[in-house]
């Protein structure tokens, strides 16, 4: 009368072996978008601070015009930080695979795809370098070296 539901997916258990897939055309389950945040590397972000120095030093901290430039600039470097891990993660995956620690980065773990890796440092590098050219024509030169360094560096 009532359909056998043993061995379904409704244990409130979960399975800890389907994310864990052997088959490379297979993803693990989450979110694209947050395993592409979790490839940004967030955590790295708080370097970029390093921009309010110059405020502090200047004695332009109170100042709202300054303050807003300065968060812009760190936005800014977030962005293209970000975009290069992207580009470094995908150009070093395979290495990465055989690493302890990197290999469980998105990239690496299979859970985000290089095409979409990729993808989104273009958009967001592009934006980024936009953004830098727009807040002043010096800082988009710097950003854009920034960028160069970081490739170089890939």
């Amino acid at each position: 009368m009532f359909p056998d539901t043993r061995g379904m997916a409704c244990d409130p258990v979960p399975d800890s072996t389907a994310a864990e897939s052997s088959l490379p055309h297979e993803r693990p389950a989450g979110s694209v978008a947050g395993h592409f945040f979790v490839a940004l590397r967030p955590d790295q972000w708080t370097k970029n601070l390093v921009v309010f120095a110059g405020l502090i030093f200047g004695q332009q901290l109170t100042e709202p015009r300054a303050l807003a430039i300065s968060a812009t600039a760190v936005v800014i470097f977030c962005a293209l930080s970000s975009a290069m891990y992207l580009v470094n993660d995908v150009v070093d995956r395979e290495d990465d695979q055989r690493h302890p620690d990197k290999s469980r980065r998105p990239i690496a773990a299979g859970h985000l795809s290089a095409r979409t890796a990729i993808v989104g440092a273009s958009v967001l590098g592009g934006a980024a370098l936009a953004g830098a050219f727009w807040l002043s024509g010096p800082f988009g030169i710097v950003s854009a070296g920034f960028v160069a360094l970081l490739l170089a560096y890939t």
